[in-house]
């Protein structure tokens, strides 16, 4: 039994760990807007603040 290759994605991801952090951020970012939808005025700039600085330090490496 030959075991199944890796997905293109799996195969082409050089950094998983910022990867892993990027998904998370995204997650977070996107359960937040989520519960501004539900519960207006729940918006949280301090986490896009965050997200926005980390984003830009990855870019910059």
């Amino acid at each position: 039994m030959s075991k199944e290759a890796p997905s293109l994605a799996e195969s082409t991801v050089q950094f998983p760990h910022i990867a892993a952090e990027i998904n998370a951020m995204a997650k977070s970012d996107q359960d937040m807007r989520e519960k501004n939808l539900r519960e207006l005025g729940s918006w949280d700039g301090t986490l896009d603040a965050k997200n926005t600085e980390r984003m830009k330090k990855l870019w910059r490496k």
